[in-house]
């Protein structure tokens, strides 16, 4: 009988905890920042925290549930349930939450609720450039534009990456491009402009466009 608990404490606890921390472990590791050709920062992250939960070991999950949705009371009853199934070893309770939450967290002591460290990536221009930098997912994978295509130098996060455009020119571009869309009626519309002395692009817009910082919230 012995022999049987510390078995089901090793496949419950030792190997999930492994697996889970290297999941978590990686979460926090610095994504490299997207500059334009002067330096300007275009794509960068904030420290955030998020909140998860190892149900297993969780003593009263119906009375957690009632304590968190108190919190985060855009996550409904229901969800909560689901994820945290008493089956589950580890499950997202909420990601990106703010100093308040966490310390509202802190103080209910719920055993198998924990905080990690976490990163947002934010795009401090919003809209201008969004088609070029694309965005990352809630984990910070590149799913779209650089974010995408230069996934694996951005996560090694050894260095900025510097794009050859110039966020002062893409503004001009955009706003031009706007007001000949308003002008003309027109669905969308593209612009780009080249430096004839480097041959580099020094803007590219096309509009309808989109805020990158909230697909990745």
């Amino acid at each position: 009988f012995f022999g049987i608990v510390l078995r089901l404490l090793d496949i419950m606890i030792i190997h999930g905890k492994t697996q889970n921390s290297n999941y978590l472990t990686s979460l926090q590791l610095k994504r490299a920042d997207i500059l334009d050709i002067n330096g300007e920062i275009l794509a960068t992250h904030i420290k955030t925290a998020s909140v998860y939960a190892n149900p297993k070991i969780m003593i009263d999950i119906d009375d957690a549930i009632v304590k968190i949705n108190k919190i985060f009371k855009d996550i409904s009853i229901e969800k909560l349930k689901y994820r945290l199934n008493p089956k589950r070893s580890f499950a997202w309770i909420a990601r990106h939450i703010t100093p308040i939450q966490q310390q509202q967290l802190n103080d209910l002591g719920i055993p198998g609720l924990y905080l990690v460290n976490d990163q947002k990536r934010v795009y401090p221009y919003g809209e201008i450039a969004s088609h070029i930098l694309g965005c990352c997912n809630i984990d910070n994978i590149g799913i779209a534009g650089i974010e995408k295509s230069h996934d694996d130098i951005l996560k090694s996060g050894s260095s900025s990456l510097v794009l050859s455009i110039d966020i002062r020119l893409q503004y001009i571009a955009q706003d031009a491009l706007a007001k000949a869309i308003k002008q003309f009626k027109a669905i969308g519309g593209n612009v780009m402009i080249l430096d004839l002395k480097t041959n580099n692009l020094a803007a590219m817009v096309s509009m309808p466009t989109y805020n990158p910082t909230r697909l990745s919230a």
